[in-house]
């Protein structure tokens, strides 16, 4: 985004915090969690699937990143997702 933006790193990143009161990766790593939370309560991919499409190389660094952002792993996430009173796309 900095390289985009016509900024240096450090500049960008000082910036972008002033604005949006967080970092760029943790802003980031939020957008992309959102989207993960959207793939697994609408979708019947994968976990490992879920965390490419969101832009994650490694399925821990997913994992973790989805704990800290949603308080609970992507599993429990989805299986939370079909408790009573839920769509589940497999019924």
């Amino acid at each position: 985004m900095a390289k985009i933006g016509g900024l240096e790193l450090a500049y960008f990143s000082r910036y972008f915090h002033s604005k949006v009161g967080i970092s760029f990766s943790r802003w980031l790593n939020a957008l992309r969690i959102g989207k993960a939370i959207e793939l697994l309560a609408n979708t019947d991919l994968t976990i490992t699937e879920i965390s490419q499409q969101t832009g994650f190389n490694d399925l821990r660094t997913f994992e973790r990143a989805f704990k800290k952002v949603a308080g609970t792993p992507p599993r429990e996430y989805r299986n939370g997702q079909a408790s009573p009173g839920k769509t589940n796309s497999a019924a």
